[in-house]
């Protein structure tokens, strides 16, 4: 009997520690116009702010983000970060193949020139959505009533698309 239930009792663990783990995002954003190109190839951001509610960034800064695993999913595990934009639902714009860092248990990348709008980052095993997170890139001054009405005034001629912005 004492058997058996070490073997469920392994078996479970086993179960518990398989698939592959979820982690953490962290941000950071730095201006390419205050960087050097010598700076910019050599420089590694290291000080990030681990966090998922409230991203807000403008379309000058370079956003730097890591995925943290809890624990490492092996330096041979392919993951896809899928980079959405929002215009009537998400759209995806950029896709990339990515391996674990496996000093650090992590993935790491950057995004630049970003529009004005609201995106979704995922990261994706096997087709399977592992995370995701949502955030803002906004105009250094703000949305105000002007910025909305010269917006939404486009010469955009399509009502459709010209309203949906």
């Amino acid at each position: 009997m004492s058997l058996k239930k070490s073997f469920l009792v392994s078996l479970f663990l086993f179960c518990i520690n398989c698939g592959v783990p979820t982690g953490d995002f962290g941000w950071a954003n730095t201006r390419s116009s205050d960087i050097d190109l010598l700076e910019k190839e050599w420089k590694t951001i290291t000080d990030f702010r681990m966090m998922r509610e409230g991203l807000i960034f403008s379309p000058k800064d370079t956003i730097h983000f890591v995925y943290t695993f809890s624990r490492n999913p092996g330096a041979t595990t392919d993951f896809h970060i899928s980079l959405n934009r929002y215009e009537l639902d998400y759209v995806e714009i950029d896709i990339k193949k990515k391996n674990v860092d496996t000093d650090s248990n992590s993935i790491r990348d950057e995004f630049q020139k970003l529009a004005i709008g609201e995106y979704l980052l995922k990261i994706v095993h096997e087709g399977e959505t592992i995370d995701q997170v949502v955030f803002q890139v906004l105009p250094d001054e703000g949305y105000a009533q002007s910025n909305l009405e010269q917006e939404l005034s486009g010469t955009e001629v399509d009502e459709i698309v010209k309203y949906s912005r």
